[in-house]
């Protein structure tokens, strides 16, 4: 994560953008629930320098993407490919994986067994995000 909690609630990033067009990529930023974010709200580690007072130059408000991503995601968490869209009040959501990914930690999806999952939203909540309150059940045909 990106940011430092003070014991005053004061909340400072650790890292900065190298250059301050890459917070371009985080499109428009809409705290209201109904609407959904364009942009991207992580930044690769390579294009961070650390946070110092100094280069702190952004206005009060600014919106600081709170992931850090170091390397490609690999492993299991790489097995997972999402995108989603907000469009006319919908969130949709894409996933793919493969069907049997040879973890331990996944179940294999097969025709005859339905499996569930849960799904989780970044809701610009630093903790507690909202989830479905049900699993959403997956069956293959």
């Amino acid at each position: 994560m990106n940011w430092e909690k003070y014991s005053d609630g004061t909340i400072r990033p650790l890292r900065l953008p190298k250059d301050p067009a890459q917070l371009e990529r985080l499109g428009n930023v809409d705290l209201d629930p109904n609407v959904g974010d364009d942009g991207e709200l992580w930044l690769p580690m390579e294009n961070t320098i650390a946070y110092s007072e100094e280069l702190d130059t952004y206005p009060v408000g600014t919106v600081m993407p709170s992931v850090l991503i170091e390397g490609p995601f690999e492993g299991d968490r790489g097995d997972v490919r999402a995108v989603a869209r907000w469009h006319d009040g919908w969130w949709r959501l894409e996933v793919t994986r493969k069907l049997d990914t040879g973890s331990e930690f996944d179940i294999a999806l097969r025709p005859d067994e339905p499996a569930h999952l849960w799904v989780a939203v970044f809701d610009h909540a630093q903790t507690r995000h909202s989830r479905h309150l049900h699993p959403v059940r997956i069956t293959l045909e």
